[in-house]
């Protein structure tokens, strides 16, 4: 994680907050609005793999479709 955390610091988004909430031991899962992942997607492609990856590697993502919520 710290990894990771160290490369999103450069980052013009705001994934590296996602993967620290997400790394808590207290959350079950993260739950991402698809317009967020949208523009992540957009802004940043190869960020926001690294870390959908990691947070599906850690079974921690849920992400919001138009009002209805499903893991990608």
């Amino acid at each position: 994680m710290e990894d990771l955390l160290a490369q999103l610091r450069g980052s013009r988004t705001d994934l590296a907050r996602i993967v620290e909430a997400a790394s808590r031991t207290d959350l079950g899962y993260i739950v991402v609005p698809a317009g967020a992942v949208r523009a992540w997607e957009a802004r940043e492609p190869s960020t926001w793999a690294k870390v959908r990856d990691w947070l599906t590697a850690k079974g921690k993502i849920v992400v919001e479709f138009e009002g209805q919520t499903g893991t990608p």
